[in-house]
């Protein structure tokens, strides 16, 4: 398969091409072919097309203001090499909030999780949490929820609740991805 000036990256034997729109396409013989937005073609027998997903909303305030201003549902790998020397935080437990937090410790000053559960074990992949504890720029809030967010016209705190003493501790922050759960 030929990707021309398409940016790929090879996970599970398959070309990954991150945010590239598909323009047209169609059955060509025994395969099918995708026109991308950037006149290249692809050929391939198998296609799949990640259209996007319903997040669950987190009701804390400031995050619908700063929405897309350092506050994010969900993460993409093509957004860590912006966050290089930044102050990242990941709202959640799961295995796809670990993943984010492990790809944007490549690139990020730190990164810390924000997890409501006091352990990580209870929701993501022993690997994964082995990882995080291991990597020395990420750090992992247990016992706690994103309480708000704020900023001027970009995000510039955060400030987070300990769920076992309601203490409250605001952080700087230059953004936010919030990985709560997806329908």
């Amino acid at each position: 398969m030929s990707i021309g000036s398409a940016t790929s990256r090879a996970k599970f034997g398959a070309d990954m091409l991150l945010l590239r729109g598909v323009v047209g396409g169609g059955p060509d013989g025994e395969v099918f072919r995708c026109d991308l937005s950037d006149g290249t073609a692809l050929y391939s027998r198998c296609v799949l097309c990640a259209t996007g997903v319903d997040w669950r909303r987190v009701d804390a305030p400031g995050v619908d203001r700063l929405m897309h201003a350092g506050v994010y549902y969900g993460s993409a790998i093509s957004e860590a090499p912006g966050l290089r020397d930044k102050d990242v935080f990941i709202i959640g437990g799961g295995n796809s909030a670990g993943q984010a937090a492990m790809n944007f410790a490549e690139w990020a000053r730190s990164v810390t999780l924000v997890v409501r559960r006091s352990h990580l074990a209870a929701t993501m992949s022993t690997y994964l949490a082995d990882r995080i504890v291991a990597a020395p720029n990420v750090q992992v809030l247990t016992n706690a929820e994103l309480s708000s967010v704020d900023g001027d016209t970009w995000l510039r705190t955060i400030a987070a609740r300990d769920n076992r003493t309601g203490r409250v501790v605001h952080l700087d922050a230059h953004a936010v991805f919030i990985w709560s759960g997806s329908s």
